[in-house]
């Protein structure tokens, strides 16, 4: 089964630095990055929200893989966190693909107020998320292209 997790990233400046990449940092020495990474699975769809608006989605991706940061360094390639751009310094970098970008659409609020920086989207009754995003997946992998 497919899950939802949706992710604060703060201005989001960083996470569009990331885009060519598909790579956005996590930090796990927090109680919801590392319980994060205990439960996500390959081809989980990540949303990412900026903080301060109102929860409105920028963009979705699905959840690859991830990887441990050493010395700041990325890759092999050398790409570090301060090459990025990257002010924050997180140890884990989740890997994705299919990325849309969807910072135009109008309507994408999740409404969702908290400091919960990462969370799991459970529907229904459980969660105070006021979009469906399974069905909202479905309508953007319709009318959008992957960048």
């Amino acid at each position: 089964m497919t899950n939802d997790w949706i992710l604060r990233v703060g201005t989001g400046v960083e996470l569009k630095n990331g885009y060519e990449h598909k790579i956005w940092g996590v930090n796990c020495g927090t109680i919801f990055g590392k319980g994060f990474m205990d439960r996500v699975q390959r081809g989980d769809r990540l949303w990412f929200v900026p903080s301060g608006m109102d929860g409105k989605i920028m963009s979705v991706a699905t959840y690859g893989h991830h990887t441990r940061v050493e010395n700041d360094e990325l890759f092999n390639a050398g790409l570090t966190l301060e090459a990025l751009g990257w002010e924050n310094k997180y140890n884990v970098i989740v890997h994705y693909s299919e990325l849309y970008d969807v910072s135009d659409c109008d309507g994408l609020f999740t409404k969702i107020k908290g400091t919960t920086t990462i969370r799991q989207y459970r529907g229904g009754d459980l969660c105070s998320c006021m979009i469906n995003l399974p069905v909202e997946y479905r309508s953007i992998c319709r009318y959008r292209t992957p960048i």
